[in-house]
């Protein structure tokens, strides 16, 4: 049994928390591990991991370097935003770096008006992506994997500025008010709901023991995340919620969600496990897995030997 299927299969779904329209399904696993890595955000406020640019600015690379202070590697998940440079970018795919390795990590731009140094290496951002958006991300990178381009765009990027620009027009519409973001950046939609953003946050509190959840918005599945540990899953959580909460109050993505064909919980886990697998050798430490079906997008970061999971993602599609 590979590892993906098996870490399904001994999941324990725990306890639903539900606030206003986000259902939250939190996982379990059987046998808690502990897995010795530092989280990306720690890492660049201890200044253990720099990010810089690549050569003077590359839109769809950045560099990263561990600097090996602590002897252990460092985990980055997709979707998350390394604001600052030359213009902020998110990550494509989930990596991990090891002490004193540098790696090229491919990233798209989430700030289409700039192109100016704001720092010599990027800072974090308190929001992931959100689910929408990230679901684009994985079948354009997976496309490009799978017709051997590795991590070239083919049209990932352009499909990003799509999707952030329909989005901030939409919350305007709705709202009846400006977004003010001189340089197109996602993170201003994100800071224009902060208010919203923190409701949810603070109401869905992240259980100590679990390792991830499946998120419903207005009874639709929308997302798995599992993480190899109850640490590191507790670590990127708020940041997670904050992509969730976007979405809880898009009323054109809520409706969208209405004309799907609806799936429970466990449908959905049952569908990541039972999903054609396809793996690749990863950024960094470990191997990239792929999977899609009709309904699913997802991929993972497991470790050389298949024997562990860093972090699993999939959206309902």
């Amino acid at each position: 049994m590979e590892i993906i299927e098996q870490i399904i299969s001994t999941l324990d779904l725990t306890e639903t928390k539900n606030y206003k329209n986000i259902s939250l399904t939190f996982l379990k696993q059987h046998e808690q591990k502990d897995i010795n890595i530092l989280n990306w955000d720690e890492a660049l406020s201890m200044k253990f991991l720099e990010v810089s640019e690549v050569d003077g600015g590359n839109v769809e690379e950045l560099f990263v370097h561990n600097t090996g202070v602590l002897p252990i590697p460092i985990f980055s998940p997709e979707g998350c935003v390394y604001s600052g440079l030359k213009q902020s970018r998110a990550t494509r795919v989930s990596f991990l770096v090891g002490p004193r390795q540098s790696l090229l990590i491919p990233v798209h731009c989430v700030e289409a008006s700039r192109w100016q140094s704001q720092s010599v290496f990027a800072k974090g951002s308190p929001y992931h992506l959100y689910s929408k958006l990230r679901a684009i991300n994985l079948r354009h990178t997976s496309k490009s994997m799978k017709n051997r381009k590795r991590y070239q765009s083919d049209g990932s990027q352009s499909a990003s500025w799509d999707s952030i620009r329909s989005t901030k027009a939409q919350r305007e519409r709705q709202s009846g008010r400006n977004i003010q973001s001189p340089g197109e950046y996602v993170g201003d939609i994100y800071m224009d709901a902060a208010t919203t953003i923190e409701d949810f946050v603070s109401n869905l509190l992240c259980p100590a023991d679990a390792v991830g959840y499946v998120a419903m918005l207005d009874n639709h599945v929308v997302a798995a995340e599992i993480f190899g540990s109850p640490k590191l899953f507790s670590k990127n959580y708020d940041s997670l919620l904050s992509g969730l909460a976007l979405e809880a109050t898009d009323n054109e993505f809520i409706q969208e969600l209405r004309n799907r064909e609806p799936l429970t919980v466990e449908e959905f886990l049952r569908s990541i496990g039972v999903a054609p697998k396809e793996r690749y050798i990863a950024i960094g430490n470990g191997v990239d897995v792929r999977f899609e079906t009709s309904n699913m997008v997802g991929a993972a970061l497991v470790d050389d030997n298949d024997s562990a999971l860093y972090h699993l993602e999939a959206f309902a599609v």
